[in-house]
C-alpha cells in the first residue's frame, strides 16, 4: 500500500466515525506532517517525567527548543501542561487548518425528508490548475461524515494524497 492509499484509507476511517476519536486525530496529524516528540524532564520533587509535545509541521527547531524550554519550567513549578495533536475531528477550525494551499472548501449540510436536523455533511476541496501548456483543469475531492469536522477532515486526507501524486 503506497502513501496514496494510506491517506485515503485514513479518509474512510474518518467518514465512518460516529463522533471524534483523539485516537484518529493523531494519525491526522501525523499524516499532516505534525511531530510527536519525547522527551524527559525533572519535576519540583527531583524526579523524572517523560514530557510530550506535538508540533506542526511549520515549527523551526528553534520553536521546539522554545517550547519544550517552556514545557520543562512548568513541569519544574509543578504544573502539569497536557499535549495533545489538534482536535481536527472535533473541530471544525482545527480541520480548517488541515486544508492544503490551492483548495477552497465547502461544508454542506444534508436532511433526510422533512427533518430538520442534518442527516449528514458533506465536505468539499476544490481547486484550478494549469498544466505546462497552459490548459486550466478542475479537480473536487469529497468527504462526507456525521459532522462538518469529519467530512472536511476527510476531505482534507483526499486532496493530500492527490497533491501526493494519486
Amino acid at each position: 500500500m503506497d502513501r496514496a492509499d494510506e491517506l485515503e484509507a485514513l479518509a474512510e476511517r474518518v467518514e465512518a466515525l460516529t463522533r471524534p476519536d483523539r485516537e484518529v486525530d493523531a494519525e491526522v496529524a501525523l499524516a499532516f506532517g505534525y511531530v510527536r516528540d519525547e522527551f524527559c524532564c525533572t519535576n519540583i520533587n527531583g524526579s523524572s517525567e517523560r514530557g510530550l509535545l506535538w508540533f506542526p509541521p511549520y515549527f523551526t527547531a528553534d520553536d521546539k527548543a522554545g517550547a519544550i524550554s517552556e514545557y520543562r519550567s512548568s513541569v519544574a513549578a509543578n504544573f502539569w501542561p497536557e499535549s495533545d495533536p489538534p482536535a481536527f475531528t472535533a473541530s471544525l477550525d482545527a480541520a480548517m487548518s488541515l486544508v492544503p494551499e490551492g483548495w477552497l472548501p465547502a461544508v454542506q449540510a444534508f436532511a433526510r425528508g422533512n427533518e430538520c436536523k442534518p442527516a449528514y455533511h458533506r465536505g468539499t476541496l476544490r481547486r484550478w490548475t494549469r498544466n505546462e501548456q497552459g490548459d486550466v483543469s478542475f479537480e473536487k475531492l469529497h468527504g462526507i461524515a456525521t459532522t462538518p469536522a469529519l467530512a472536511l477532515v476527510a476531505a482534507a486526507l483526499r486532496a493530500l494524497a492527490a497533491e501526493r501524486g494519486k
